[in-house]
């Protein structure tokens, strides 16, 4: 996807791991890399300034997510059969990963941005989520 020159804040590097999804100095989308890593511990001055990439209903679909339409809410469930969690779009948040805890309890999290959600998604289920062409 290009963003036309689109660029956003800065990544904080704490919050990328290999295979994140980001914008490129080029203003189009890009995964993290190993070489990505190996530069900026070397030579900081030199590496990519990379920006998130919002997350939208198409990066949910691309992630494998599908739409479930409950008429007052877009539901997206997830593409591995983990069904204790989904994503919905609130008005007011924007998308909120959803999850039931160990106390059968639901907690909510608003994720702005699909490296967020590619990090969360695999500290909750041990898989990483792929773009579906």
């Amino acid at each position: 996807m290009d963003y036309g020159g689109l660029y956003l804040n800065m990544i904080d590097v704490k919050q990328l791991r290999l295979g994140n999804i980001v914008i490129s100095d080029e203003g189009c989308d890009t995964s993290v890399t190993p070489g990505f890593f190996s530069v900026l511990l070397t030579n900081p001055a030199v590496a990519p300034c990379w920006s998130p990439v919002p997350l939208t209903e198409e990066w949910l679909l691309r992630l494998g997510f599908y739409l479930n339409d409950r008429g007052h809410e877009k539901q997206y469930g997830p593409p591995h059969d983990w069904s204790p969690c989904y994503i919905y779009w609130d008005k007011l948040s924007g998308f909120c990963f959803q999850f039931e805890n160990y106390q059968l309890n639901y907690e909510d999290i608003k994720v702005e941005y699909v490296h967020q959600l590619q990090n969360l998604y695999f500290s909750l289920t041990g898989k990483e989520l792929e773009i579906k062409e």
